[in-house]
């Protein structure tokens, strides 16, 4: 859309409330972490997400969380408690969505072999192949 003022006639380029929209959610990108269903480990319990070291948001059992992160490289990690899953670095183009997936590690067998010397796998983390949502 083109404007033309009538006291100076130069072109001043207008863009629609629509335009900015689908120009702005073309440049924002998503992280969408998808936690499976857990039949007993952590089932009602949350976990952590952290993206740069910073908390930005929880995950349950069997749902997914999206988060709109600037476009660049980033490091994701979740967390219950003093356990948490090995740091998984991503990098997110402008617009583009990256899927990842957890999940506890532990059985019940192990959980307190887990809980004691592997609580940096405590939770599995790794990117998605593919569209999950």
């Amino acid at each position: 859309m083109v404007l033309l003022r009538k006291n100076n006639p130069q072109k001043i380029n207008l863009q629609t409330a629509a335009e900015l929209s689908a120009e702005g959610f073309s440049k924002m990108s998503r992280l969408v972490v998808r936690r499976t269903k857990a039949l007993w480990q952590d089932r009602v319990r949350d976990y952590t997400i952290f993206v740069d070291g910073n908390e930005v948001g929880r995950i349950g059992n069997d749902t997914k969380a999206i988060i709109q992160v600037e476009p660049g490289a980033h490091t994701v990690c979740l967390k219950i408690d003093w356990c948490h899953s090995p740091e998984v670095k991503v990098l997110i183009s402008p617009g583009e969505t990256v899927h990842l997936e957890c999940g506890p590690n532990a059985n019940p067998f192990l959980v307190l072999f887990y809980i004691a010397f592997w609580k940096d796998k405590y939770i599995w983390l790794r990117q998605a192949h593919g569209s999950i949502l």
